[in-house]
This record gives structure tokens, C-alpha cells and sequence, in this order.
């Protein structure tokens, strides 16, 4: 029986096999090639790296390409949370009373009451949006049934959210599992050291934020924030301080349905969070781009950058992003629902990435054949390319949707990046 080799010395010299030798030896070995032939075996070196690489990046994308779409429809489930819709409004009721009663959960990002242009009345119900989807979840929770006005007013998820239905399931019951909540209704004079000595009883607090108001030179907090226990378990227990009254403030508490990394300084949800590159996969591109250009082989090695092109810290070109806004899609006398907005999606993804689609009324929009004014609806769509926001407006612009011609054009992407959605530049 054979026994197993454990060790083994060599006793001869060691020869390398065919094959065995690297390029580099063989080319010094082979000092008579001619100048030709050494350009020869040059190039199909250049050409076995590049081979190599994108290779690689062949395998990779597919694997990265499903892992974004995963965190887009994420990202596009925490939207459509942040959403509730109010029905059975009273006809005494106007949007000033509704924002009132649902800002104690929140910060209201829009509320869209439905007009009727014949009446000049609302038609009943709305739409109220906020920036974070745990204060849609309180809204759901306390102001079902509540008498507004001279009726109880319904309040619920919009109905047309079937399609994303698995994934804010997945999503609520992930969060049962983390340490975190989300307080609302904080006191302006309360600060994030006295927050967390207030929840402290329940278990050590790891995180105590309150969000920030945008451009506030003195802190000041939006009066909600979120907590961060060491354990499950108190952040269960802390659950039971929704609706404590501190001293004549309605403290609410729910569970953080948002990931802590998706949530902006000031408590909106980052949308620039889903949207960034594998570093796999831009390091491949870089090496790609380091060849071609050491190798001098393509146009765009000598290219020099313009002002629409950014270089990142490794060396990779990549394009910025654009931003687009399409008018007259629908009227704003139309319901506004969720579906809009994967439908935007849906069809302007067919022109490049989308990493944003934002439904906007623009209150009071002066018409240009007249001394009238009324709501305009705004849909601003950010490309990760200025180049597929400008295919999309190619496409789009003056095509018919529903029978409106749609008005397509780029957007300022400062105005955009800082919210606003009425720049005329």
C-alpha cells in the first residue's frame, strides 16, 4: 500500500514546463523577434488583459445588476409607506386643517386635496405625504375614525399598492426584529441628551437623533427623531410610551421602519443612498480605462474632461447625473395615485437609470393665455447620465399621454438637489 507523502526535497534543478515561462521571460529570451513581431505579441497581450477584465465584469454585472434593482424597489416601497390616503372629509374641512391635524406625526412633505373646478369645492378625500414612512404608520394608527369637521374621516393606505405589497411586508417585519424607534411630537425645548435620559429606564441608549431643520443655523429639530437601544427588548418596552403626555405634549412611538443608512441628516429619505455603484465594479472599469490609456488604444484616453463629466478618486470618467421635469401628463384635476409614479418609472427607465421619480403640484401656476391661475403637476425624473435624461427628453418630449401632449425639458440639477421644484432656468 502506497504511503501518503508528507514533505519532499528536491534533488535536481528545476525546469519550468511549456508554458511555465511569463511573457516577459520569453520576450527576453527571444531578443531576435523583429520589430513587428514584438508589436505583435505586445498587442495580444493588451488584448488577453482586456479580455480578462471584462470577463470578469460579464460575470459580476448580472450578480450587481439584480442586487441594485433589489434596493431600488426598496427604496421605491419606503416611498409609497410614506403615503396615507384620508377619506370621507368634511366639505368645511380645507388643507391647513388637515395638515394641523396629521403634522403631530411627522414632517408633511405634500397634501394633495382633490379639487373639483366645476364646484370649487374638494372632492372628499386625500392624499397626505411625509418624509419619513414611520410617521405615516402613526397616522394610520391614531387618526382612523377621528371627527374632523363634521365627519369621521377614513385614513389608509392608498389602494393601488399591490405591486409593492411583498416588499414593505418584508420590510415591516424586518424592523420587528432591530432596536430602533421612531418619537414624534417632540417639544421644541427638549434636546437629544434629554430624550434619551427620558428613555433610558427602558435599556442603555445607543443612538439618540432628532432630525434637523433644513438650513438652520441654530439646530433646531423637526420635533421627531430617532432612538437606538442596545437590545430588542427595550426597544419593545420603550414602544409603551406612544401617547405619553409630557407635560401637555402627546409623545407618539412606533418601531423605525427605516434603515438608519437611508435616513438624511434633516429625516428625509436619502435617495442617493439606493443608487450607488458596486466598488467591484468601478475598479474593473478603472482598470479598463488605466489600459487603454497606457496602451494608447481608443480616442477617448485623450480626451479632456468638460464640465458634464466628473473624475472619481480612482480615475474612472463617469458622467453626472441629469435631471428632467415632464408637464402636462395628467391634469390636476386627476386623482394622484402610487401607480403614476412606477408608471413614470416603468417608461422612463427604457432611456437609462433612473435613481429618482418625484410627483409635484405646483400651487397657482399663472397660465400663459391668460390672467388665470391653478395647479400644475410636476414630474421630475433624475437620470444617473445627463446623456439618458437628454435621450428621454428626446423621446418624450411633445408625445401624447392620455391625450395630453407632454412638455419634457432638462432641469437645474442645483434647484433640484436642494428641493426646489419651481426654478424656471
Amino acid at each position: 500500500m502506497m504511503s501518503k507523502v508528507v514533505s519532499a526535497n528536491q534533488t535536481g534543478v528545476l525546469l519550468a514546463g511549456r508554458g511555465g515561462c511569463r511573457l516577459e521571460e520569453l520576450l527576453a529570451k527571444n531578443d531576435h523577434l523583429t520589430i513587428e513581431q514584438y508589436e505583435l505579441v505586445s498587442r495580444a497581450k493588451r488584448y488577453a488583459t482586456e479580455q480578462s477584465l471584462k470577463h470578469i465584469m460579464t460575470k459580476r454585472i448580472p450578480t450587481e445588476q439584480q442586487q441594485q434593482q433589489k434596493t431600488l424597489q426598496r427604496y421605491q416601497a419606503l416611498v409609497l409607506m410614506c403615503r396615507v390616503y384620508v377619506g370621507s372629509i368634511s366639505f368645511d374641512v380645507n388643507e391647513e386643517m388637515i395638515r394641523q391635524s396629521f403634522a403631530p406625526f411627522g414632517t408633511i412633505k405634500s397634501i394633495n386635496l382633490s379639487w373639483d373646478q366645476v364646484t370649487m369645492k374638494h372632492k372628499g378625500f386625500a392624499f397626505v405625504e411625509y418624509d419619513l414612512p414611520e410617521a405615516a404608520q402613526l397616522a394610520l394608527e391614531h387618526m382612523n375614525g377621528v371627527q374632523m369637521g363634521q365627519r369621521q374621516i377614513k385614513v389608509g393606505r392608498p389602494s393601488n399598492m399591490p405591486q409593492a405589497a411583498p416588499v414593505i411586508q418584508q420590510i415591516q417585519e424586518e424592523c420587528k426584529q432591530n432596536n430602533r424607534i421612531y418619537v414624534s411630537n417632540v417639544h421644541s425645548d427638549l434636546n437629544e441628551q434629554e430624550l434619551a435620559e427620558l428613555f433610558e429606564p427602558f435599556g442603555k441608549v445607543r443612538v439618540c437623533k432628532l432630525v434637523l431643520t433644513p438650513n438652520s443655523e441654530t439646530n433646531q429639530h423637526r420635533g421627531c427623531g430617532f432612538i437606538e437601544f442596545d437590545s430588542e427588548s427595550a426597544a419593545t418596552e420603550a414602544l409603551t410610551m406612544n401617547n405619553f403626555d409630557l407635560g401637555g405634549t402627546i409623545l407618539h412611538v412606533c418601531r423605525a421602519t427605516t434603515p438608519a443608512e437611508n435616513v438624511t441628516i434633516n429625516g428625509t429619505l436619502d435617495s442617493e443612498s439606493h443608487t450607488n455603484q458596486p466598488a467591484a465594479e468601478e475598479d474593473i472599469q478603472a482598470q479598463l480605462e488605466r489600459t487603454n490609456r497606457e496602451h494608447n488604444v481608443g480616442e477617448s484616453a485623450n480626451t479632456s474632461l468638460t464640465s458634464d463629466h466628473h473624475k472619481t478618486s480612482n480615475g474612472y470618467v463617469s458622467q453626472a447625473p441629469g435631471v428632467i421635469v415632464l408637464t402636462n401628463m395628467v391634469s390636476p384635476d386627476e386623482e394622484l395615485d402610487d401607480t403614476l409614479q412606477l408608471d413614470v418609472y416603468g417608461e422612463c427607465k427604457k432611456h437609462g437609470v433612473v435613481t429618482q421619480v418625484i410627483i409635484y403640484v405646483d400651487k397657482a401656476v399663472k397660465q400663459a393665455d391668460s390672467d388665470e391661475t391653478r395647479d400644475e403637476i410636476k414630474i421630475f425624473v433624475k437620470y444617473k447620465e445627463e446623456k439618458s435624461a437628454m435621450a428621454a427628453i428626446s423621446n418624450l418630449n411633445s408625445r401624447y399621454f392620455g391625450g395630453r401632449q407632454i412638455s419634457a425639458r432638462l432641469y437645474s440639477r442645483k434647484a433640484f438637489s436642494r428641493r426646489d421644484y419651481t426654478n424656471t432656468d
